[in-house]
This record gives C-alpha cells, structure tokens and sequence, in this order.
C-alpha cells in the first residue's frame, strides 16, 4: 500500500510541475510586448514625435472615423513639412523591413490641422512626398491633409481666401501619377480649398478647362458666403467638369446665372449640382438666346447656335449669315465661349465640306462665285484660329478687290478639308492672282497646320473650265484643271499658270 501512495505523490507533483510551467509560459506570453506594441514604443522614440496613439482608442476617444482609419496617430511637435515626413517615413520603411510582422501598419502623423498618412511602404510614401511637396510651395497654404476620406479628395490644401483655387489646382495636378495609379485604398486626386469652404478638385489626367475655370468664379462671385466646389475630372463619367454649389437663398440664381453663360452643356460634359442633385440646363433655350444676340452683331444677317452633341461628337457650333462687309474681329468677340466651331459666310447656307461626293477643290462647294456679283467670303473652323484668320483675310481682301470668292477652312477630322486651307477665286490676269500670291508669301507664318494649303481658282475667259494652283507649304505648286473635256484642253490651261508658278519660283 506503501508503495502505492508513493507512486501517487510522484504523479501528483509532476502534474503540479508541468502545471506551473505552463502558468509561467502564459504569464510571460502576457507580459511580453506584440510586435505592434514595440513598433509603438519604437515610432514613440523618433525625434519630433511626442505621444502615438491606437486608432480604436482614439476613436473612442471620440474622433470621428472615416472610410479609411490608419493604425496609428502620432502627434507631432512641429508641422509635418517634407524633410519631417521624409526622415520619418524613411525611418518607418526601415522598420517594417527588419520587422515584418508590421508590415502593412499606416501611420497619421499630425500637427493642428496638419495631417500626413505615412505608410511602411516605398511607393505610396513617394506619392505623398511628391504631393506634400508642391503643397508646402502654394503661396498662402494654412494646412495640408493627406488622408483617405469618404467624399473628399486626398490630399487637400488649405489656403487664405482670396487665392487663385484654379491656379493652385492645377500646379498641384502637376505633382499627380500618372492615370490609373493607387495610393493606399484608392485613386489619387487634388484639391486646393479656402476657408469659406470654396474648393477646386482635380482628378488624375485631368486639367480645369478655361470655361470650367470662368464657371466657377462666376459662382463664387454669385454666392461668395457659401461653398462653391468645382470637380474637374476624366474618364466614362458624362459630366467630367461639376460645378457643386451648398443649400442657400442663392442657389437658383447662381445656377440660372452659370446656365446663362453656357456652362452646363451635355456636349461640353458640364453638369451644375445642388443639395438635390443635378439641376438641369435648358439647351435650346440657351442656343436661341445666343443666337438672338449674335443677331445684333453689325454686319450679321441672320444667327443660329447649335448646342452640339456628346454622344455623335458634334460641336458647338455657331453659324453666321454675314455682309462681305463684316468685321470678323467684332464677330469673334461677339461668340460665346462654349462655341467650339463657326461657320461664317456671305452665301445662304455654309459650304457643304462634308459631302459625301465633294473633291478637293471642287468650285461647286469650295468657292463659287455668288451669283449677285458680290464676294462670297467663307470661314469654317475654331474660334481661337478665326482671331487669327481674321487679320490674314483682311489683307487679302485689300490686296484682292477683284477675287469673287475667298474661303478659309480650319481642317476638321472625318471631313474635308484634311489641311488647312485658304481658297480664292480670282480672274486670270496677273494685276489679280499677283497680290493673292504677295500676301500668303508674307503671311505663311499664320498658317499653322503642318501642311497649309493655298489653292486659287483661276476661271478661263470664255470657257466653263477652271484653272487650278495649289500651293501646299513646302513643296512645289499642282496645277490643274476643273472642266476640262480634252488633254489639249487641260495643257492650255497649264500654259495660262505658267506665268504664276514662275512668279511663285521666285520669291
């Protein structure tokens, strides 16, 4: 019996050994810090840092969580300026390379209203320092934030009211990855804010347009006390520039007043939003009431305004019935903004350059003759190359009193022309064509396609035929005829430009 309570009390005490070892290695395993824990010890240590704080515990202390929480917040001494965040992020990164296990921790390292999102990654910290960077160099900047938050863009400066926001944007813009490219959870974008709230925000590729940009100051100059913020962005998104304006008294009137100024148009992708959502422009009535003032334009006959099309790629386009007389100048400064392409001309309708059965040059469509004996002057193209086409044809014109038909024609794609070209129709006797040639010698510098085109239209005494020179930029004049019925009719009219392509030789 002996025996047997003795070999019962070895048992007992082995149990009671292995129990404690067992105790001691869970107590130890308590005590011992995580590797998060040492990675908080660690950062808490970093000169310039002063207390680091879990997310969870600083959530319930009360701060307001977002789409996206970091891990950690670190308060820091001073402003996270780009040699702070590059020595920190720096120093992070090589934590995370000896320390795995921390691998994928985010850090918000913040100062007032500073704030900077650090991560143990090379990448998305270059972002951020790239970014950071063309930050700190607006002029007036009062705060910088570079976070992930649901409904905002991520990183966002702060400036003093009364900053250009379009300017600032965009030199931000500059500072973007290319298209497509993460940071952390998401895409990137920019946005420069003041601190009545009025905010411009730029997506990656995108760029404020010129009417975006004269859209929004006009909102803020409507309703300066409330927000204004002006989206700019690219991709499938119908409206790629959104003006957004805050719930106030003002609100109807500042949209009426961007829809009058002909921001807002589908063929544009510009969309006006309120607190409800999309307030819609009224196209038409847009078009009629353009048209109705480019009507009052001395020297216009009659005015008609086309909102264009998005979804077939049709232009804003303007098309002008006009006196030869006109002033083109005046014209350009008449049009509104939004239009992308005029059509300005002395017969009943613009050339038809889009038809299916028109060669180049064909007089039937190019440049006829009007049939009251008065010029039938023609422009087709931009607004911006009509500033310039305006100088060039008033001296034709003046150096050219006997050319019946003069029309400039910007080059357009799927259609005719595929150049730019300037197409007159004068008689064939040197005191006419000699002039023409004189003064698209001296101007050719305004001609700026690649290959620029003059083509005169020289009709043959006594025929129905048309003698052609072409005169493209940079090679030799084509000559050529229009009517011709025989070989021996074709040479003759050859013979008759021999006299300007020797002309041309020369100069």
């Amino acid at each position: 019996m002996g025996d047997i309570a003795a070999g019962v009390g070895r048992r007992t005490v082995a149990l009671l050994l292995v129990a404690a070892v067992a105790v001691a290695a869970v107590v130890v395993a308590v005590l011992r810090p995580s590797e998060q824990e040492r990675f908080r010890a660690w950062l808490r240590a970093q000169p310039g840092v002063v207390a680091v704080q879990l997310v969870d515990e600083a959530l319930a202390s009360g701060s307001a969580a977002r789409a996206f929480e970091p891990t950690l917040r670190a308060q820091l001494t001073g402003p996270p300026d780009v040699a702070v965040v590059q020595r920190l992020t720096g120093a992070i990164e090589g934590y995370a390379a000896e320390h795995p296990a921390v691998t994928g921790t985010t850090v918000e390292l913040r100062h007032g209203r500073d704030v900077v999102l650090a991560s143990t990654s090379a990448g998305p910290n270059a972002i951020a320092l790239r970014v950071l960077r063309a930050m700190q160099a607006l002029p007036a900047v009062t705060s910088v934030a570079l976070q992930v938050q649901s409904g905002a863009a991520p990183f966002t400066a702060t400036v003093r009211t009364g900053t250009d926001l379009v300017a600032a944007a965009d030199d931000l813009a500059g500072a973007l990855p290319e298209p497509g490219t993460s940071w952390l959870t998401g895409g990137t974008a920019v946005a420069v804010r003041d601190d009545v709230g009025h905010e411009v925000r730029v997506g990656p590729g995108a760029v404020v347009t010129p009417s975006a940009g004269r859209a929004f100051a006009l909102a803020v100059q409507q309703d300066p006390t409330h927000p204004v913020v002006l989206v700019s962005r690219t991709g499938e998104q119908r409206a790629t520039s959104v003006i957004r304006l805050a719930g106030s008294p003002r609100t109807e009137a500042t949209a009426a007043a961007l829809h009058h100024a002909g921001f807002g148009l589908t063929r544009l992708g510009q969309l006006v939003e309120g607190p409800g959502g999309p307030i819609p422009m009224d196209e038409q009535a847009w078009a009629s009431a353009a048209a109705q003032a480019l009507s009052r334009v001395p020297g216009v006959v009659a005015a008609t305004v086309d909102p264009g099309d998005r979804e077939h790629d049709l232009p804003v386009t303007a098309d002008l019935r006009v006196v030869p007389e006109v002033s083109l100048g005046s014209v350009v400064r008449s049009l509104p903004p939004a239009v992308e392409r005029v059509e300005v001309h002395t017969a009943a309708a613009a050339p038809d350059y889009a038809r299916d059965d028109a060669l180049a040059p064909d007089p039937e469509v190019d440049c006829p003759a009007a049939a009251d004996g008065r010029l039938n002057l023609a422009y087709s193209g931009s607004p911006a190359q009509l500033t310039r086409a305006a100088s060039y044809l008033a001296l034709l014109l003046a150096a050219a009193p006997a050319a019946t038909c003069v029309h400039w024609a910007e080059p357009a794609e799927h259609r005719r022309p595929t150049t730019q070209s300037v197409l007159v129709r004068v008689p064939l006797r040197a005191s006419a064509w000699r002039p023409v040639l004189d003064v698209v010698r001296a101007r050719r510098a305004d001609l700026e396609s690649a290959h620029p085109a003059l083509v005169l239209l020289l009709p043959v005494a006594g025929t129905a035929r048309t003698a052609v020179l072409d005169v493209p930029e940079g090679a030799a004049p084509y000559v050529g005829t229009l009517g011709a019925d025989t070989r021996e009719q074709e040479r003759e009219a050859e013979a008759a430009l021999a006299p300007l392509v020797r002309y041309w030789a020369t100069g």
